[in-house]
């Protein structure tokens, strides 16, 4: 949440991009007021008759409420395993790219309706499921004899072992065989989110149609041929000569291809997560005894903008989008966000980090043009100048923690 842009948020101007919550940094967490006044009680040093907290520099607050934790060589891992069940997902998500193949062409001989075929006669029908295969079945949820709400689908996918549903359920299919219908026993877990499902012992009725086809030769063959059908027909709405140069040839060549991508999705996902990640454990280094209140209420206003750009209400925004179901976790969210930006002012202060007049005519020139401002004296009618420096050091901030940071990186992968 980008609180120091807030009149800009506020003036709904490109709202979506400057007041999204930072989902990495910020848990998901309605609202109790009694309980946030007690927990967020202003400190008095902080009390600025008035004037708004974004438009002082962070050099001028007061952060005695706060004792800053360790800051410098923070320790994060980033973990580049590829498991067996992530390799399956993406294969699985390749071969079920092929059902859209199945066209509706009255010939039937398309060369899309071809590879359709190909893949339907390989689905699998007579052996026993096991962990890692993905399944497409029915199914019929029952409390004693009725069937409860919610609990009955047909035509679903599930990857088992993949732990989308309830705990036991997934294990318990294994073994079965599709084409007759079975039951199995669970019991939903005690914290489960429909109170009246939550820690009942029910029964599932299944029906499994059939078991998508494993990883073998000839499903990565027939993969091979949809790649490459892919690229012909992108080719050929392009104006530049393109070769096909495929990917994978076979089985093996196939699972190092998956995982390379994958791995090269974890590494994407760390570097854009590395900053939360040390900011987040800073944040748990440091103590606060109590919250400014005039930054709690900056960030509740964002969320209540935020909430009217969608055109719904507040608690059904918070729940909606962040999960955010009580009162308490509300007031837990809005201080989660108060100590991560106490803690970048504090690191601030700390290391004296300065920027120049240079820097800040740059920044305010590209936030001008990426809000729609004609000039920046139009940004600065509704942004102070002083929260385009705030930002700037913010930034600072956030590089040199990163910078510091120890990084370990775990790869336990087996196929490489």
């Amino acid at each position: 949440m980008n609180r120091i842009f807030k009149n800009i948020a506020i003036k709904g101007v490109a709202v979506a991009a400057v007041v999204a919550l930072s989902a990495g940094v910020f848990c998901g967490c309605g609202k109790d007021t009694k309980k946030k006044e007690e927990a967020t009680e202003k400190p008095a040093a902080t009390d600025s008759a008035g004037e708004s907290s974004i438009e002082k520099s962070y050099f001028e607050y007061d952060l005695s409420y706060m004792s800053l934790g360790q800051y410098k060589g923070i320790k994060i891992t980033k973990d580049l395993t590829v498991s067996d069940n992530e390799i399956a997902q993406a294969y699985y998500d390749d071969l079920k790219s092929i059902s859209s193949f199945n066209t509706k062409h009255e010939s039937g001989k398309t060369v899309e309706a071809d590879i359709y075929k190909k893949l339907t006669a390989m689905y699998e029908k007579s052996r026993a499921i096991k962990k890692n295969d993905l399944i497409y079945f029915d199914y019929a949820g029952y409390l004693g004899d009725e069937a409860f709400e919610g609990g009955t689908a047909k035509n679903q996918e599930l990857l088992i072992g993949s732990g989308n549903f309830i705990p036991g359920f997934e294990d318990a299919v294994i073994g079965h065989t599709p084409g007759n219908e079975f039951s199995i026993d669970v019991t939903f877990p005690k914290d489960y989110h429909a109170a009246d499902l939550a820690g009942k012992a029910v029964v599932f009725k299944i029906t499994v149609h059939h078991i998508y086809p494993e990883i073998s030769e000839e499903s990565v063959a027939l993969l091979g041929e949809a790649y490459k059908l892919k690229f012909e027909k992108e080719a050929a709405q392009s104006s530049e000569e393109k070769v096909y140069k495929p990917s994978f040839t076979d089985k093996s060549s196939y699972e190092k291809y998956v995982v390379s991508v994958l791995k090269a999705k974890k590494e994407q996902s760390f570097n854009e997560s590395k900053r939360n990640l040390v900011l987040n454990a800073i944040v748990e280094n440091t103590k606060f005894t109590s919250y400014p209140q005039d930054i709690i209420d900056d960030y509740d206003e964002i969320v209540e903008k935020q909430a009217e750009q969608y055109g719904i209400e507040k608690d059904v925004f918070l729940s909606y989008f962040y999960g955010i179901g009580t009162e308490e976790q509300y007031t837990e969210f809005l201080q989660k966000q108060v100590s991560s930006e106490c803690v970048i002012i504090g690191i601030i202060q700390t290391e004296k980090f300065t920027v120049t007049e240079d820097e800040i005519t740059k920044s305010a020139e590209e936030i001008a043009k990426q809000y729609g401002f004609t000039t920046v004296e139009e940004l600065y009618k509704q942004v102070p100048k002083v929260s385009v420096e705030n930002n700037l050091l913010s930034n600072k901030a956030l590089d040199f923690i990163t910078e510091n940071a120890v990084i370990t990186t775990i790869d336990e992968t087996s196929k490489s």
